[in-house]
């Protein structure tokens, strides 16, 4: 829709062509038959080139270090990276696009610096954690602590407002020192990511928690309790088993219906590609060989067997739509003629 002359009124012909049942072609700009100004535009010509440019922008084939500097420019201004960082901060790529990248976030940060060690306390608003008294770092540990409900050192390095969990330990011996010092007592072992409880969940809304379960299976493809637990950006599974009764309904209520085959493994789960991913592999096939077919995608090296895209999708038609592919077959059947790519 967004790449369409139609919506600025102009008519255009011949964008592909097909010879004798061979492999169909994309033909040049130059070999394009047109006709501007055919009907009413509904988009003015400023705001369709805008877009243009914009699309060819995030198109175009960047370098490692293109990829990197974004990422690098906001390790520097903040001293740490997140997901929910990059998330917030515009101009940055998504966590999805440097683990597509580089083949995971973790490689991403490593390439620009980052590393757990290498977190520290951003220096901006009260400046570092040398210019704090003794008081002034108790007293922002004291409302984390009040916030949450809980302390932990994850949770203090994944603060930005106060200074790292390695501050604390070196001005007061220990962070577990710092903690006596606020009248705050571990009384119990807690999980690296105490999601379950209702000083968590209860602040988020039904809505909130289900648009959460929706980005994770944007991200991931797939949904199971595995996935959702190894996912830092919602809450766990057993959270959204006390909310609504059970998983399945939670699924129910976003549209997900559960395949029969489950990916149990963290590593099955890390090796899989996300629904972009396999789209993608698609476009470029598309590209390579001007058609798609079961042997096609069968044979393309780097690509998925046709069977994951009928697992994914729910059939090989289905794909195609999504990346606006209409094999002549189908398009014979709707139109009498094929709508690749028009």
């Amino acid at each position: 829709m967004l790449v369409n002359e139609k919506s600025i009124g102009n008519n255009v012909w011949n964008r592909s062509s097909v010879k004798l049942k061979g492999p169909r072609v994309l033909n040049e700009p130059d070999r394009w038959v047109r006709a501007d100004g055919a009907f009413e535009a509904i988009v003015n010509r400023t705001q369709f080139d805008a877009a243009q440019r914009i699309i060819r922008e995030r198109s175009r084939e960047r370098s490692r270090e293109e990829k990197l500097k974004p990422l690098r420019r906001l390790f520097s201004k903040h001293g740490y990276l997140s997901v929910e960082l990059m998330k917030k901060t515009r101009g940055v790529p998504a966590a999805s696009t440097y683990a597509r990248w580089f083949g995971g976030l973790p490689a991403a940060y490593r390439l620009v610096g980052f590393t757990e060690r290498s977190k520290r306390w951003p220096r901006s608003g009260r400046g570092s954690a040398l210019r704090l008294s003794d008081g002034e770092m108790l007293e922002m540990l004291r409302g984390l602590w009040k916030k949450y409900g809980y302390l932990t050192q994850n949770l203090i390095d994944q603060n930005s407002d106060l200074p790292c969990a390695s501050s604390y330990q070196k001005r007061f011996g220990t962070v577990g020192s710092a903690f006596e010092l606020i009248g705050y007592i571990k009384t119990a072992r807690r999980s690296r990511r105490p999601r379950n409880a209702k000083t968590i969940t209860r602040r988020l809304s039904d809505e909130q928690m289900l648009q959460k379960l929706r980005q994770v299976l944007n991200l991931h493809g797939h949904l199971q309790r595995t996935i959702i637990d190894e996912d830092d950006s919602s809450p766990s599974a057993s959270a959204y088993k006390n909310r609504f009764g059970s998983l399945a309904h939670a699924y129910k209520l976003i549209g997900f219906i559960p395949g029969a085959r489950t990916f149990s493994s963290p590593r099955e789960i890390k090796q899989r590609r996300t629904n972009y991913e396999l789209l993608e592999g698609l476009k470029r096939l598309l590209r390579k060989h001007g058609r798609l077919s079961r042997a096609i995608i069968n044979g393309g090296a780097g690509t998925p067997r046709s069977t994951s895209y009928v697992r994914r999708f729910g059939s090989l038609t289905e794909a195609y739509k999504l990346i606006g592919y209409a094999p002549d077959w189908l398009a014979g059947e709707r139109a009498g003629q094929s709508t690749l790519f028009r």
